[in-house]
């Protein structure tokens, strides 16, 4: 829009001059456009003016925007992801430093690609932080871009990803660490967090057998817990003992789980006899 139109300025040739101030349109991308003068004026001998034609102008009021996406939204430990940024238009000033990566890095920033609906796409790797568990994080973008004509950019954010780097780990205990002829005992095995494939395979209990395993319990810091009766076999005599824990288990996200032991337990299984003689 044209406003704040001036007064005549009567310049020495007798030629006339006025100013106005253009205001162009938001958000408007265009770059053809022209003023132009209409014949609804006169000299002051009342003879119609001409139309007239500015030169050509470009009118840029849009702000380039930005999406960001991950390939991948559940990182555990060894992953990484592909983080896609797609601006609007062309840009200027865009580096690494102007996105934010929660519980993680960003890397290897790729060249831009240009699409065929003027849309252009940068990517880069997304590495999750070691020994971290969040379930609630998003790579920003910040306004320190610009697009061709100078506009700033505008703030973006990708959609929600979780980060579990932490190995599972575990605990085993025994209520009964000497253990006689006709004893059993609870044994209790509490992980860290959610397992998945956990059964009693993943145990080895040397001189006995564990059997009766419980449904999982959720307690209150997020540990889960299992428990199991252990039977010693009978005839045995064996001050050094310990139930062990394979890797064969996972965490909920797919972390491979890591070895435990309980403490030293005793079997004697031996009933004591004896000898008369006269």
């Amino acid at each position: 829009v044209l406003s704040n139109l001036s007064n005549a300025t009567t310049n020495a040739n007798g030629s006339v001059t006025y100013t106005a101030t253009f205001t162009p349109t938001a958000n408007i991308e265009s770059t053809t456009n022209a003023i132009s003068l209409n014949a609804n004026y006169t000299d002051l001998n009342g003879n119609v003016g001409t139309t007239a034609v500015s030169t050509n102008y470009v009118v840029d009021t849009k702000a380039p925007t930005a999406t960001i996406t991950l390939n991948d939204t559940a990182l555990k430990i060894g992953d990484t992801a592909t983080v896609t940024i797609t601006f609007s238009e062309a840009v200027n000033g865009f580096t690494l430093d102007d996105l934010t990566a929660q519980n993680g890095y960003l890397s290897n920033l790729s060249a831009v690609t240009t699409n065929a609906n003027g849309t252009v796409t940068y990517t880069a790797n997304f590495t999750p932080t070691a020994n971290i568990e969040s379930t609630t994080n998003a790579i920003s973008l910040n306004t320190n871009y610009t697009d061709l004509s100078g506009n700033t950019g505008t703030i973006a954010a990708s959609s929600n990803y979780a980060v579990d780097t932490v190995l599972p780990t575990a605990t085993i205990a025994l209520d009964n660490t000497s253990l006689r002829v006709g004893d059993t005992t609870t044994v209790t095995i509490t992980f860290s967090e959610k397992v998945n494939d956990f059964s009693l395979a993943d145990l080895t209990a040397p001189n006995g057998t564990l059997s009766n395993l419980s449904e999982a319990t959720t307690n209150a810091n997020g540990s889960v817990t299992y428990t199991a009766t252990f039977t010693p076999d009978v005839s045995i005599t064996d001050t050094t003992n310990v139930i062990s824990l394979a890797t064969t288990y996972t965490d909920a996200t797919g972390n491979t789980g890591t070895i435990a032991t309980s403490s030293n337990y005793i079997v004697d299984n031996v009933r004591p006899t004896a000898t008369i003689t006269l």
